[in-house]
């Protein structure tokens, strides 16, 4: 295998519009193109490695956004994660992207294997079993530490 890498592919997608059913409309067809290019970007260079694990929707308390994590290896077996990420304080936003997404791999053709996990620590544990490197590894370590409060 070789060396984990973390890409920087994801933007920050806020969601538009207001109140009426076209601004509604013209929201969900903004998230539909921001995830299909999310997707395109994570299928980008995977080859035959055909895994994916998506993340459960998650606060960053820090950059104060909701996001989720997707994860998987490109032809050379590398490990990767992709970062999608919600701008605005919009949980729902971020759970419809989410599902979009996995309905989106659900699609590919030739087949994908789709993981999805509603627990961080899950999807680490799986990463690290499924591409194990530093990277995965180092993930697990820090969520367990986060978890048992430990810096």
């Amino acid at each position: 295998m070789g060396e984990a890498r973390r890409r920087k592919v994801a933007g920050t997608y806020p969601p538009s519009g207001g109140p009426s059913k076209a601004a509604r409309r013209l929201e969900w067809q903004t998230v539909v193109a921001a995830v299909g290019q999310f997707a395109d970007e994570v299928l980008e260079g995977i080859g035959d490695a055909s895994t994916i694990a998506i993340g459960p929707v998650v606060w960053d308390a820090d950059a104060k956004h909701w996001y989720f994590t997707v994860a998987s290896a490109d032809a050379d077996g590398t490990f990767r994660t992709d970062q999608f990420k919600i701008a605005d304080n919009d949980r729902s936003l971020a759970e419809q992207s989410r599902g979009a997404l996995v309905m989106r791999f659900a699609m590919h053709h030739p087949p994908l294997v789709i993981h999805s996990f509603d627990d961080e620590l899950q999807m680490a544990r799986f990463c690290e079993a499924t591409w194990p490197c530093d990277m995965t590894r180092g993930l697990r370590l820090s969520i367990e530490r986060d978890r048992a409060g430990s810096p």
